[in-house]
């Protein structure tokens, strides 16, 4: 009759089914025996419909399990497939990825002070934004593009 064997997961899906009809076919081929006469009384008789019903059956788990390891073995989101090829650097690597993160926010922020500052500095007085951005006199009349200008007075409109 059919012989129980254990079959590996890991394993093909076709692997698997070839195996099981193998097997199927090797008792049906002891069952039968080699001469005709046998094989037709045995295609009639009870066994072979057992053995039919094994072999759906085997089927049916195999698809089963299949299904099931596909699903435990395939991570569902982009954390997960970072966590699953991270193993035991999981941790390590949030916290690097947290530290990274923190560190960009404050970069951000860093630049949008300093950035808020300047604004402020040039509505409340223009002159020192010139002299703070320019440098000397002569360069920042330059850069305004106002060469007769004489004092900074004259240049603070073009801020």
């Amino acid at each position: 009759m059919l012989t129980s064997s254990v079959i590996p997961l890991h394993q093909h899906p076709e692997k698997i089914r070839n195996q099981a009809r193998k097997e199927i076919q090797k008792d049906i081929t002891e069952l039968v025996g080699r001469t005709s006469d046998a094989r037709e009384k045995f295609i009639t008789s009870p066994s072979i419909s057992s053995l039919q019903q094994n072999l759906a059956a085997a089927e049916e788990q195999k698809k089963n399990l299949i299904r099931e390891s596909s699903k435990q073995m395939q991570p569902k989101t982009l954390m997960q497939q970072a966590g699953k090829a991270l193993g035991d650097f999981k941790d390590p690597a949030l916290l690097a990825a947290g530290t990274v993160a923190a560190l960009g926010t404050a970069a951000v922020a860093r630049n949008l002070m300093a950035k808020a500052k300047e604004e402020k500095v040039k509505k409340e007085d223009p002159v020192e934004y010139l002299q703070y951005k320019h440098g000397g006199f002569g360069q920042a009349k330059e850069a305004l593009g106002q060469p007769e200008a004489r004092s900074w007075q004259q240049l603070t409109p073009y801020v």
